[in-house]
């Protein structure tokens, strides 16, 4: 009895929180790639001349990580 209780709660409970969550990243997914573009190109050009290799290879592995 203990199980069927226990998957009864479970599954009702799983439902709302999955499509409670996928509506909140899915929110937040269409914003986060606005920045990201605009950030990308505008520290690339001033590394260059600044520092050259080091500043490029800090920048491209920070923003693959």
């Amino acid at each position: 009895m203990s199980g069927d209780e226990g998957k009864s709660a479970s599954s009702p409970e799983v439902g709302g929180s999955a499509a409670a969550s996928a509506e909140v990243p899915d929110t937040q997914a269409a914003p986060a790639p606005l920045p990201d573009p605009v950030l990308s190109p505008r520290p690339s050009p001033p590394p260059p001349p600044a520092s050259g290799k080091d500043g490029r290879s800090t920048r491209a592995q920070r923003l693959v990580d």
